[in-house]
């Protein structure tokens, strides 16, 4: 496997970029065996997902991504964790979020999404 880490890092790199510019170029990363936990919110299926994440609740969005930790897999996939902050909308102030990506091979030396967690978080009060 090429180094997980270099892998991980264009993973995010593609992913972001994409969900900030243009949500729909992210489709080829799914497939019906994928989940999403958005929140609160359980989706299963490529098309389900992408419905989610292209009707969420803004117009505009900038992720700024502060540190991905990443692990291989026993069957040759990655687990992805990043932690960042996202601007929604001209809002000034970016929230904080953490997204869990589980990474599964394809046979042409791909990636898929097999699990993606996503949460905002709050500082405790």
């Amino acid at each position: 496997m090429a180094d997980f880490k270099e892998i991980a890092q264009n993973f995010v790199t593609y992913y972001y970029t994409n969900f900030d510019a243009d949500r729909t170029k992210l489709a080829m990363l799914y497939r019906e065996e994928s989940n999403l936990t958005f929140q609160e919110a359980d989706v299963q299926g490529a098309a389900a997902i992408m419905e989610k994440i292209t009707t969420l609740g803004f117009n505009q969005v900038r992720h700024e991504i502060t540190s991905i930790d990443t692990q291989p897999t026993p069957a040759g996939g990655l687990i992805v964790t990043v932690i960042g902050g996202l601007i929604t909308d001209g809002e000034e102030r970016p929230q904080n979020f953490y997204q869990t990506f589980h990474l599964v091979p394809e046979a042409n030396g791909g990636f898929w999404v097999a699990n993606d967690m996503f949460r905002l978080t709050f500082p405790i009060a």
